[in-house]
């Protein structure tokens, strides 16, 4: 079953909403838009594993990068 969800992130690059966010069991997915250092939208892919998270980020033409995350206590 796939969900809508709604949410923010926060990162070196300021905070904002996400947008598209999807979650199908352990994958998940989301877009961010960003300004800095240069206009921009984020698309993450992930899965989680317990109170981790990883994944990658396409961004535009620069390519795709790893990203990680954890559940905040």
């Amino acid at each position: 079953m796939v969900r809508r969800c709604p949410g923010t992130q926060s990162a070196a690059q300021g905070s904002g909403p996400l947008e598209n966010g999807k979650v199908d069991g352990d994958n998940v997915s989301w877009s961010a838009k960003i300004t800095s250092p240069m206009p921009m939208t984020l698309e993450f892919t992930g899965k989680v594993d317990g109170e981790k998270l990883a994944g990658s980020v396409k961004a535009g033409a620069f390519g795709s990068f790893p990203f990680n995350g954890s559940k905040l206590a």
